[in-house]
């Protein structure tokens, strides 16, 4: 390659440009196929699988994160994927991933959800803590703004399955 912009314009998703110029920078990253550390998640805690204090469930896929949006890694890939993709209103430079929740901690979790010896947080529509595919980085809740037939559409062919009783929630691929 004759430059470094050559070099990054080569990978094949906005993914692999970031985590190539982390390898280059001396960051911690995916480099040469390997997995990445746990990263820091978007609320300022260290992101890792599994509920708190508990049993390792769920993928073993290492958790990373794409401005606000934090999932295990193929599942941001997929992600990014689709939002490469998406014509639709709104997403731009991804410049409002905000508004889409990914993953939780089993704290977050359990004041949605409550847990199961002690059910009833915020959200009557949430599950309690431990049982969660956000708490597993595998599960999105895309806003209302996105909620558009071609998204949905490109989430299904990517291997996202919709929660039937909450048209906005998608898991990643079987997990769960």
């Amino acid at each position: 390659m004759s430059s470094l912009m050559d070099y990054l314009l080569a990978q094949p998703s906005l993914l692999e440009r970031f985590v190539s110029l982390q390898g280059i920078l001396g960051q911690p990253g995916m480099q040469n196929g390997s997995s990445p550390p746990p990263v820091t998640g978007n609320r300022g805690s260290s992101v890792g699988l599994g509920p708190t204090g508990g049993d390792n469930w769920g993928p073993t896929d290492p958790l990373t994160s794409f401005k606000t949006v934090t999932l295990a890694e193929p599942a941001l890939r997929s992600l990014m994927s689709i939002a490469q993709q998406y014509r639709g209103p709104g997403m731009g430079e991804l410049n409002r991933w905000g508004d889409l929740a990914s993953y939780r901690t089993y704290a977050e979790q359990a004041g949605l959800g409550g847990t199961q010896q002690n059910p009833g947080g915020s959200n009557p529509n949430a599950t309690w803590a431990g049982n969660s595919m956000h708490e597993k980085g595998i599960a999105i809740d895309v806003p209302g703004w996105l909620q558009t037939a071609a998204f949905f559409d490109l989430l299904r062919k990517a291997g996202w399955n919709q929660l039937a009783s909450e048209d906005w929630h998608w898991t990643y691929k079987d997990y769960g």
